[in-house]
């Protein structure tokens, strides 16, 4: 099999894995007709602060640890290593977190507490789920089947068990039950298939994987702050049903943003040996005409997660329909371009600026969904334009 079929085939089972296009449509059509716009809302809310805990958990370890392990997947021993490595790593920052999870829940959410530390479990089990071992191994289709049948089964209990306004947290719970089962399935399976050896990481072992993982996990976090970010503002400032109908105008641009983080996640182990220029071209009038597709028919789009007439989620996702194109331009040449190019700490300082400069300009926004959505889309741009201007010159190199 070539690269470039592995890529592919890793992108595509990673994007299933984390979306289930179907399913996920369903799910949250399914919540929106019987919880209502504004329990939705309130869902979504909470979903999107515990969210932050599953970014610093996995700190940018599904990405050096996966093309750690392809490299070394002929040698278990090296592969047990790793493997056991990250997830100590990942287990070390989770004790670290859990006081902050418990003080944000009894503190800032007291009337919301139980379900923000259900989707803080979620955020938990989804971080120690082995996706990193699974794609240097070149195994996806077996984590693809787990995922498959953990959100069929989730799809079931939401399905029997959500009647009224009243059962929303069946949700969390349901999802944080299959979640925490599909984490316990996928370790096993691994472990037992690859018969994988028990190893200890030395403290320097830990240190070490940090400090490399520390650009990914940099890069991740500045821009997931600022992406989920507005719904918390319009939480609070707004109200429940704002974030509701706010992440149904964006659902399919974020679907769409997920496809690319993996779609760039799957080149990672490749990147030595992939053209880069070539594909980058390829891959941008791709998603050039995804963009397009969504502005041509927005109102198409929305009906698949609501009959209900929002003609504000129509103006929001018509203006969100241009940032799959400056996020994947930006996530392209920070990803696999700036190591090789030794970039990494100017592109994170760009990053940083520029996520910086889009929260503070969120938090004194004129309250409006409007603002919001031009203002990330602006920042998206601005970020992918700069980045584009520092690997200008490495554009025009003939053996890129």
């Amino acid at each position: 099999m070539t690269n470039i079929k592995k890529i592919l085939s890793n992108a595509f089972f990673l994007f299933l894995m984390k979306r289930h296009y179907f399913l996920n449509f369903v799910i949250i059509r399914f919540l929106i007709k019987t919880l209502g716009i504004e329990k939705f809302g309130e869902l979504e809310f909470c979903k999107s602060i515990a969210f932050y805990f599953y970014i610093f958990i996995n700190f940018g370890f599904n990405y050096i640890s996966s093309r750690k392990i392809h490299l070394e997947r002929e040698n278990k021993k090296n592969v047990s290593k790793i493997y056991f490595t990250t997830q100590t790593c990942k287990l070390v920052i989770i004790f670290f977190l859990l006081p902050v999870q418990l003080l944000i829940a009894n503190i800032f959410l007291t009337e919301k507490k139980h379900i923000f530390l259900l989707f803080s479990l979620i955020s938990i089990a989804s971080s120690l789920s082995p996706i990193f071992i699974y794609q240097g191994l070149n195994k996806m289709p077996y984590l693809l089947a787990t995922d498959f049948f953990s959100k069929l089964f989730l799809a079931i209990i939401i399905f029997k068990a959500i009647k009224t306004k009243a059962d929303g947290w069946i949700y969390p719970l349901a999802y944080a039950f299959t979640d925490t089962a599909r984490a316990l399935i996928t370790n096993f399976w691994i472990y037992k298939k690859e018969k994988l050896t028990l190893y200890f990481p030395k403290l320097k072992e830990i240190k070490i994987l940090v400090t490399e993982g520390f650009h990914s996990f940099f890069f991740v976090t500045s821009r997931t702050i600022y992406e989920r970010l507005p719904q918390i503002i319009i939480g609070t400032n707004l109200g429940l049903k704002s974030v509701g109908i706010y992440t149904v105008a964006v659902k399919i641009i974020g679907e769409i943003n997920v496809f690319i983080s993996q779609f760039i996640q799957a080149t990672f182990p490749f990147s030595d040996k992939i053209q880069h220029k070539k594909f980058f071209k390829n891959s941008i009038i791709f998603i050039f005409f995804i963009s397009a597709f969504v502005y041509s028919f927005p109102g198409k789009i929305i009906s698949i997660f609501t009959k209900e007439k929002i003609p504000e989620a129509l103006l929001l996702l018509k203006i969100a329909s241009i940032v799959p194109v400056p996020v994947f331009i930006y996530t392209f040449f920070i990803i696999n371009m700036a190591p090789k190019y030794k970039k990494e700490k100017l592109c994170s300082k760009i990053i940083l600026a520029i996520s910086t400069f889009c929260m503070i300009c969120l938090s004194r926004t004129t309250c409006s969904l409007k603002n919001f959505v031009i203002l990330i889309t602006f920042s998206e741009t601005l970020c992918a334009c700069i980045i584009l201007w520092i690997f200008r010159k490495t554009l025009k190199e003939k053996n890129v």
